[in-house]
Formats: C-alpha cells, sequence, structure tokens
C-alpha cells in the first residue's frame, strides 16, 4: 500500500468517527423524543400511539437499504482519492529526486571546470 493510499484510508476513516461522533447523538435523542412522543399519544389515543410505535421503527428500518448505494459511492470516492493522494506522494518524492539530481549536476560542473583550469585541457 502506498503512502498516499494510507493517508487517504485514514482521513477517510477519520471523517467516518467524527460523522459517528455527530450522528450518535442526534439518534439517542430522536429515539428518546419518540419514545417520550409515542407516550404522549398513547395517553391521548391508543390507536394513534400503536401508529407512531410500528411506524417509526419501520420508518428506521426502511432508511437502511437507502443507505447502501451511498455506501458504495462513498467506498470507490475513498479508492479514488487513496489513488489521487499516491500519486501526489510519488510525484513529490520523484521532484525532489530530481532538484537533487540538478543541484548534483550544477556541482558537477563547476568541478570538471576547476579541473580543466588546473589541469590546463
Amino acid at each position: 500500500m502506498a503512502t498516499g493510499e494510507v493517508a487517504g484510508i485514514g482521513s477517510s476513516d477519520v471523517q467516518r468517527i467524527a460523522t459517528v461522533l455527530d450522528i450518535l447523538p442526534r439518534l439517542i435523542g430522536a429515539v428518546v423524543a419518540a419514545v417520550a412522543v409515542a407516550g404522549v399519544v398513547v395517553v391521548i389515543s391508543i390507536q394513534l400511539g400503536r401508529v407512531v410505535l410500528v411506524g417509526v421503527p419501520l420508518v428506521a428500518l426502511g432508511v437502511g437499504p437507502l443507505l447502501r448505494p451511498l455506501e458504495r459511492r462513498q467506498r470507490a470516492q475513498r479508492e479514488l482519492i487513496g489513488a489521487a493522494s499516491s500519486i501526489t506522494a510519488d510525484t513529490v518524492v520523484g521532484l525532489r529526486v530530481l532538484v537533487e539530481l540538478l543541484q548534483a549536476g550544477s556541482t558537477y560542473a563547476e568541478l570538471w571546470q576547476a579541473w580543466r583550469q588546473d589541469s590546463g585541457a
């Protein structure tokens, strides 16, 4: 695995953890609110309370399959980001090597000129 891929995966994982930490409190709040509303609605109307108690979990379960295509696209995007990061890292390393070679070339040229002058050639 190239350096760029590791960095891409790492940043994607950090984003996922941040998303979980963002969504988890909202989920807990939504569940508590749904239970509270269901309790109030059951007290007001038993039939309406049953609809809420059955409908909310069904809607929550129905959202899961809708998210699967999004997860597949996110996985593909993560792979593309990893490949782009890898290419970028390789390019930076290649440029660094080229700069070092160019600097070494000028040093070599200076040494060659000094030798030619000293040798009288």
